[in-house]
């Protein structure tokens, strides 16, 4: 019931920002292939909390 809950809650913040959460899934992928780094620019602010609430409620659903 738990993971339901929190599931719902990324799904929830990915319709709200899926743009930012899609750019920045994209280059997190390239990152762990090892491809395209150096090619994207430094991430705004806005990105960074984008990014870390993201990778929290991926690590919250993979529990």
């Amino acid at each position: 019931m738990k993971i339901k809950q929190i599931t719902f809650i990324a799904y929830k913040t990915l319709i709200i920002n899926n743009i930012t959460l899609l750019k920045i899934t994209f280059g997190e992928i390239s990152l762990l292939l090892g491809i395209g780094t150096g090619l994207k620019p430094a991430p705004t602010q806005q990105e960074k909390e984008i990014s870390f609430i993201a990778c929290n409620l991926y690590s919250a659903t993979s529990l």
